[in-house]
């Protein structure tokens, strides 16, 4: 594991927001702030993928399909016929405690160097791991997922999905990030949005995340094995049933800022892996802010730890028993 770099936290180096590389490469950033999601292609190799898929055919036994009550296609009060399938999607989690190699792959996301820029850029320094990732599996029959997520749900604004552009700098509250593990050509169904949607300012239509009216707002990417696919979960979106005779393989992350927190698995020793490199260890950190020790990336994936000045800390060991108020 690589040493942190102990600076004060107002010493932190200013961040460069939207200028790593390959961030702004071909307006990315106006891309992904105009629909809401963007692909990067060809993030990982043939042989990382290889690898990935391999280890998964290891842990095929960790499979669960969804059925009754857990089908998709009718979640969260939506009742579709258009997203239905004659099977469930099969979901798989655990790949970051997988005993190495087949780890390595998965556990990459969180600090790949290609990526790190886009998560700064979309989610700040100091990005931390929200959920637990998983595999999303489907096979020929597949059922959808009824439409979710978006900038207002219920009359109300999604304050814990939010999404803001201020001053040249983007927040997500909750970003996604799916490693691709098999090819989705036009057609095939998979993951899909309405781009934009993360702007918007009333209710999706019921029709709309039905998909059984305003189809042509809705926008399937094709996407290769080895891409990496970013959406904000401000942006309405959802999943078509599965057509192609080759099964679909994703594997999806999400991550928030540092202060904030939309799952609890953190609370449930998230970050009690075996081999953690400090990288990946400073992204599985609970929520709290970096001016109290959090360590943090720089662009190059270097760990930096901001540290809180030892008067401070001995002031409220003082008032409250604790290093941190």
């Amino acid at each position: 594991p690589k040493a942190y770099v102990k600076v004060t936290s107002t010493q932190l180096p200013p961040l460069r927001v939207g200028e790593g590389e390959g961030v702004n490469n071909g307006g990315r950033k106006y891309l992904f702030d105009l629909n809401g999601y963007l692909v990067i292609r060809n993030v990982f190799s043939e042989a990382q993928i290889d690898a990935a898929n391999a280890a998964i055919d290891a842990h095929l036994d960790a499979l669960h399909e969804r059925t009754g009550k857990l089908k998709l296609h009718n979640a969260y009060g939506v009742r579709s016929s258009a997203l239905a399938g004659s099977k469930g999607r099969f979901d798989m989690g655990g790949m970051l405690a997988w005993p190495r190699p087949h780890c390595d792959v998965f556990r990459s996301v969180l600090t790949h160097p290609e990526l790190v820029p886009f998560y700064h850029t979309l989610v700040g320094r100091g990005y931390r791991l929200d959920h637990l990732p998983f595999l999303l599996r489907m096979v020929e029959g597949s059922e959808g997922h009824a439409f979710h997520g978006g900038a207002v749900v219920g009359g109300e604004p999604a304050w814990p999905l939010q999404y803001q552009c201020e001053h040249g700098q983007i927040r997500c509250s909750l970003l996604a990030v799916a490693l691709q593990l098999s090819d989705t050509k036009a057609g095939d169904g998979g993951f899909c949005i309405i781009p934009g949607s993360h702007k918007a300012n009333y209710n999706c239509p019921p029709g709309l995340l039905a998909y059984e009216e305003h189809q042509e707002h809705v926008v399937q990417p094709e996407l290769h094995k080895g891409d990496v696919l970013l959406f904000t979960e401000a942006a309405t979106h959802g999943t078509l049933p599965w057509t192609s005779p080759t099964e679909r393989r994703t594997a999806i992350y999400r991550f928030s800022p540092a202060i904030q927190a939309y799952g609890r698995s953190y609370l449930e020793g998230m970050a009690e892996l075996d081999g953690l490199s400090s990288a990946e260890a400073a992204v599985l950190q609970p929520p709290f802010h970096s001016r109290l020790d959090r360590a943090v990336l720089d662009e190059q994936g270097e760990v930096l730890e901001g540290a809180r000045e030892e008067f401070k800390k001995d002031f409220d060991r003082k008032v409250f028993g604790k290093n941190y108020f």
